[in-house]
């Protein structure tokens, strides 16, 4: 499909003004912007991931991660719904359900991720950390040699 036109104020609401928020830690404003952007065109997929990310980023300078995080989700999903082949948003839906111990959802966004971007080995490592993570070293090493990493490399990184 063709990519439809956006107005100009939109795209400065999504697009130009949030990394500025984000460089200077303003999380709140970021989102406030993006939620102007998604307002204004909710079928906006890019906008809708950018929320998202800003959710992620806040998420890690404290506060209360677990509610961010699920911010977060909401917004990705949107994303993913407007654009299924939205790669970026599958890999970063997929990361956090396992940040939140839903795995089984975190396996689903890695397939995704993988089917949208076939020749992206990071989608493949983490889908096997997330094996090892769940104990099916099996899968994990095929993951693994998918993405041409060593497993043992990889579950010594990732290990809590």
């Amino acid at each position: 499909p063709m990519a439809r036109e956006r107005n100009a104020g939109t795209e400065r609401l999504a697009v130009s003004l949030p990394p500025t928020f984000l460089a200077t830690g303003d999380f709140d404003k970021a989102i406030t912007y993006l939620r102007k952007a998604t307002d204004r065109d909710k079928k906006y997929a890019d906008a809708w991931y950018n929320l998202g990310v800003v959710y992620l980023e806040k998420a890690k300078k404290g506060g209360n991660p677990k509610k961010h995080w699920k911010e977060a989700v909401k917004a990705l999903q949107k994303a993913t719904t407007i654009n299924t082949l939205h790669f970026r948003a599958h890999m970063d839906l997929a990361d956090t359900y396992r940040k939140l111990g839903e795995f089984e959802k975190a396996i689903l966004r890695y397939r995704l991720s993988i089917e949208t971007n076939p020749g992206d080995t990071t989608a493949w490592q983490h889908l096997g950390e997330l094996y090892l993570e769940t104990g099916d070293t099996q899968k994990a090493n095929e993951c693994f040699e998918r993405a041409g990493v060593d497993g043992n490399t990889s579950a010594n990184h990732d290990q809590k």
